[in-house]
């Protein structure tokens, strides 16, 4: 008799109390081994079943994605390393003239600090 093929997804339901809602309902999964990864459901057993079941259908299919949580520096580096190489610099345009992205110099004696009368 042969061997199934191991799924990649994994998972279950965990049963929690909350001091705000009563039981609730927690799935855990796992991705070919890695982290668990967990979401809140709600008060009914057979939803958090429900949604367990579509979640590991999607690992298995191979259409599931892990979104990455990034910070929002994190976020706009990334994005605008992507724009810079896509459109080239973000400050310019095909007539010459740039954005308000550009960097600003000004002369000295607008900058200056002027300290207040005696």
């Amino acid at each position: 008799m042969a061997r199934r093929a191991k799924q990649p997804g994994s998972g279950c339901v965990a049963e929690r109390a909350s001091k705000k809602h009563g039981t609730v309902y927690q799935i855990r999964w796992r991705l070919n081994g890695g982290k668990v990864k967990t979401s809140m459901t709600g008060p009914d057993r057979k939803e958090a079943e429900q949604a367990l079941a579509l979640k590991l259908a999607e690992i298995n299919r191979g259409t599931y994605r892990e979104r990455h949580e990034a910070t929002a520096h994190e976020f706009a580096s990334s994005w605008f390393a992507d724009h810079k190489a896509t459109y080239g610099h973000p400050g310019s345009s095909a007539s010459g003239s740039t954005s308000r992205f550009t960097s600003c110099r000004f002369p000295a004696t607008t900058c200056s600090v002027r300290s207040a009368p005696s």
